[in-house]
């Protein structure tokens, strides 16, 4: 792992890489980079609309959602 912006430094992207290596797993890079990312255990907040979609078709039957 090569150091890059700050916000790709978290544990569930690290975890997210290393679990989808099917067969084998090279981790390249500066060793400091990856314990940063395994110390970090902080959530980010995802922001995909769901929650609009979800409060914006409440009272509405199925056949009328649309995504």
């Amino acid at each position: 792992m090569f150091p890059g912006p700050s916000q790709l430094y978290y544990r569930n992207l690290l975890y997210t890489a290393i679990t989808r290596a099917k067969n084998l797993l090279v981790l390249a890079g500066v060793r400091a980079t990856i314990e940063k990312m395994v110390e970090n255990d902080r959530k980010t907040k995802r922001y995909s609309g769901l929650y609009y979609f979800l409060t914006e078709s409440e009272g509405q039957s199925q056949n009328e959602i649309v995504f």
